[in-house]
């Protein structure tokens, strides 16, 4: 009986103190055996209650997520890192400080029913905003806490305070979970590009989470200020000629030359439109050490085979001094002359 109650308390996380009492209990002389039972299995039922409790107690483990793996600490450089490389780029000393650099660090966070949540880390682009999330607490296995998948991106520019910016959610993804528990995300929103406003202006903004919110106040409120992006650089070109795909949903384009118009380039994306409609291909970016780099992510606005508004953003900053061209589909436009 002794060996059997050693192994179920092996089993249960608990502080050393509490455990050396309980050992300690089954060396009480036989007599009083019945007591010393019940004061062992006692024990054992308090630290497993402690256990579960997890996150206010020290060294102890908060409920895992059984939905999710778990991961060693990952920073969101590393995970633009990976994005550059799968997406063609060249991962050396010189592109790991670009994106150090890019990347900055907020460390704000706010705690409602027992769940806290962390913006740990944000990388903003002229129109994007992507942000390293820890979500921690005792409720996590909770299924109302699984998704938190409500944002909502308000603030302003600081190049132009008095406009509040238009809010767009384009996603987020749970990379894992700590041993302790903490649920790491990424979160990706952005703001209309139409507005004439960029993020890489540094601005003061406010994000808020909720539990599958419809309507009232957020649950979750952080504020993040960013700084002025060290690297403002853009390459433009009045137009320039590319190659289209045939129309994808009925409007009978024809593969062929298109014009695009008002072509702009930065370290962080790109934009252009065109009259003819948008052209259906893939953007990369063209460096001066060979690679090409495929677009992350791209928008497109219009109507089929009329005015076409397209931007997009890299998978991670580039050095603006590297930038030479833009291709578009098979299309090669260079960008400095």
């Amino acid at each position: 009986m002794k060996a059997s109650y050693r192994e179920m308390f092996d089993e249960v996380r608990a502080p050393e103190s509490l455990r050396e009492a309980v050992l300690a209990a089954t060396k009480l002389e036989q007599r009083p055996r019945k007591r010393a039972l019940w004061l062992l299995a006692a024990a054992v039922l308090a630290a497993a209650l402690v256990g579960a409790a997890g996150a206010d107690s020290e060294g102890l483990r908060e409920p895992l997520r059984g939905d999710l793996p778990v991961i060693p600490p990952v920073t969101l450089e590393e995970k633009l890192g990976r994005q550059w490389e799968e997406s063609g780029g060249i991962l050396d000393e010189e592109q790991r400080k670009v994106i150090a650099q890019a990347v900055q660090k907020v460390q704000t966070e706010d705690t409602q029913d027992g769940v806290t949540v962390t913006v740990d880390t944000v990388y903003a682009s002229e129109f994007y905003l992507e942000l390293l999330l820890y979500i921690r607490g005792e409720n996590l296995s909770n299924s109302s806490y699984l998704n938190l998948e409500s944002y909502e991106l308000s603030g302003s520019v600081s190049s132009a305070p008095d406009r509040e910016i238009s809010h767009i959610y384009t996603g987020s993804a749970d990379l894992g979970v700590l041993e302790d528990g903490t649920v790491v995300r990424t979160l990706c929103l952005g703001i209309s590009s139409k507005e004439g406003l960029s993020l890489l202006d540094g601005a003061e903004l406010e994000l808020g989470l909720g539990r599958l919110k419809t309507s009232g106040d957020w649950e979750w409120v952080l504020p993040i200020s960013l700084a002025p992006a060290a690297d403002r650089g853009a390459l433009t070109l009045e137009e320039a000629a590319a190659m289209g795909c045939p129309s994808a949903d009925g409007g009978g384009r024809e593969a062929g030359a298109i014009t695009l118009r008002d072509v702009r380039v930065t370290s962080t994306g790109f934009q252009f439109r065109s009259d003819q409609g948008c052209p259906g291909t893939e953007v990369y970016l063209c460096l001066s050490n060979g690679t090409k780099i495929k677009h992350g992510s791209t928008s497109e606005s219009g109507k089929s085979g009329g005015s076409c508004e397209v931007e997009g953003r890299w998978p991670a900053p580039a050095e603006f001094s590297q930038i030479e061209a833009l291709r578009v589909g098979d299309t090669v436009i260079p960008l400095r002359p």
